[in-house]
């Protein structure tokens, strides 16, 4: 896939609601939206190919900050374990590089937030 030199993703901040960006798909810049180095996760169940969902990014160094970050609701909805910061959502090609979420990736995304927000609200 060719390089993209800016993607789309789903910033989830640890306050306020999911907002969709368009970023520099470099460390630097997806580095700065979620305050630290890059750590890569994985988000099970959204699209119906586990080798084809999106991706989710994180402050790797989120607990031992000083003071620690906050911990993300939508860390535990996601993955079901606790995530400190912020998280980026972004999709990975064959390759392993960032690529921009589809409007589909997008959709399912804030349906399956929203659904288990209801549920646990």
């Amino acid at each position: 896939m060719a390089y993209e030199p800016t993607i789309r993703v789903l910033h989830l901040p640890c306050e306020g609601a999911p907002r969709g960006l368009h970023v520099a798909n470099t460390a630097q810049a997806l580095g700065k939206l979620i305050g630290g180095y890059l750590e890569v996760f994985q988000i099970p169940g959204i699209t119906r190919d586990p080798m084809n969902d999106p991706i989710g990014l994180c402050d790797a160094d989120g607990y031992v900050k000083d003071p620690p970050r906050d911990e993300n609701v939508y860390g535990m909805i996601l993955t079901h374990s606790p995530i400190a910061g912020d998280i980026v959502i972004v999709r990975a090609d064959p390759e392993g590089d960032f690529v921009s979420l589809t409007d589909d990736d997008i959709r399912r995304l804030r349906a399956h937030l929203r659904l288990i927000l209801i549920q646990v609200g």
